[in-house]
């Protein structure tokens, strides 16, 4: 093996290692509130979030992030804009929906999927709230 190939199989084993350990996009970000803390904050490109919660409990979610546009004369620009929040049960309990107040009501204890949307801002950086009552 001449130094040219030994350098280019060492190059190449980082750039697979650094992708093997950068996250990717479709794993959710697990929701995990610090002890003492009512919210939970991220900052990244995720849009897909899980945590466990409890019967009862409100939740207050919000998130914002850059949405990218375009027009057919090749124009561009970004915004940042408020993203749309859709939570499910991963057990197939009711569907989960925000009250007049803007709270979400977890209607039974279990693991509950939180996906920001349109899905054209997936990849782009944003910011997920999510607040215990």
């Amino acid at each position: 093996m001449t130094r040219v190939q030994g350098a280019m199989g060492i190059a190449l084993a980082a750039l697979a290692s650094a992708a093997t350990a950068a996250p990717r996009l479709d794993t959710p970000v697990r929701i995990e509130f610090r002890a003492g803390e009512p919210c939970f904050t991220y900052s990244g490109r995720a849009s897909a979030f899980s945590g466990v919660f409890v019967a009862g409990q409100r939740l207050v979610i919000s998130s914002t992030g850059e949405a990218h546009f375009g027009d057919p004369q090749g124009g561009r620009w970004i915004k940042t804009q408020a993203r749309e929040i859709d939570v499910s049960s991963a057990s197939g309990a009711a569907p989960v929906t925000a009250d007049d107040g803007g709270e979400w009501v977890v209607p039974a204890t279990g693991r509950y999927s939180v996906t920001v949307w349109p899905h054209a801002i997936q990849g782009y950086p944003g910011v997920m709230i999510v607040c215990r009552r």
